[in-house]
């Protein structure tokens, strides 16, 4: 009986490994082209972007942990529209956090990256970038802290660098499309970190 449920077990394993790279490399753009036409996406297509959006936190935690972290967050409907806050320090060696600095007490610094640089694999920002991209930045008499909207943009492809070379795309107006099915639930994360930010 046990054999047999680790039989099952596998094969559903092995059959949505399958179907998430057919969807990555073929079928999310027939869905997105779908959902730029203002047509409906069936069953099968949503539950493929979810499984996609599974295997995106899956890889992404050994790039930017921070980022699946986010990412796993929107599964919760308890995160929709709430602010949550979070203690951490892996900001403070960016360059362009440390150039944040010489701002007044207060101001807020808006946070960005070009996706096509510091999402490539060799990028020293990566981490990062898949985190906060974009994000705004302040400090306070309480330190440095990194807001960041955790949502899917609805026009936008991402394109992240592979360590073998080339990139893999990510049509997000899919992820979009389950936000606005309820599926996935945006919110607000604000990093924070008592420590000034230095620069690397």
């Amino acid at each position: 009986m046990k054999k047999k449920i680790t039989i099952i077990i596998l094969t559903i394993i092995v059959l949505v490994f399958a179907n998430d790279c057919y969807y990555v490399f073929w079928g999310q753009y027939r869905s997105a082209g779908k959902i730029r036409q203002g047509k409906e996406l069936s069953a099968y297509e949503i539950g493929s972007i979810y499984t996609m959006h599974l295997a995106v936190c899956t890889v992404g935690w050994f790039f930017s942990p921070e980022a699946a972290k986010e990412v796993i967050g929107m599964s919760f409907k308890r995160n929709r529209g709430k602010v949550i806050r979070k203690e951490t320090d892996f900001f403070e060696k960016y360059q362009i956090i440390a150039a944040g600095c010489f701002a007044a007490d207060g101001v807020r610094k808006r946070i960005a990256f070009d996706g096509d640089v510091s999402y490539k694999f060799s990028a020293k920002e990566r981490r990062l970038a898949l985190a906060v991209n974009p994000g705004y930045y302040w400090k306070d008499g309480n330190g440095a802290h990194l807001e960041v909207p955790v949502h899917y943009p609805k026009c936008y492809n991402t394109r992240i660098g592979l360590p073998w070379g080339g990139h893999v795309t990510l049509n997000e107006c899919l992820f979009s499309y389950l936000e606005d099915k309820g599926i996935l639930h945006p919110y607000t994360i604000v990093y924070s970190s008592p420590v000034p930010a230095k620069q690397m």
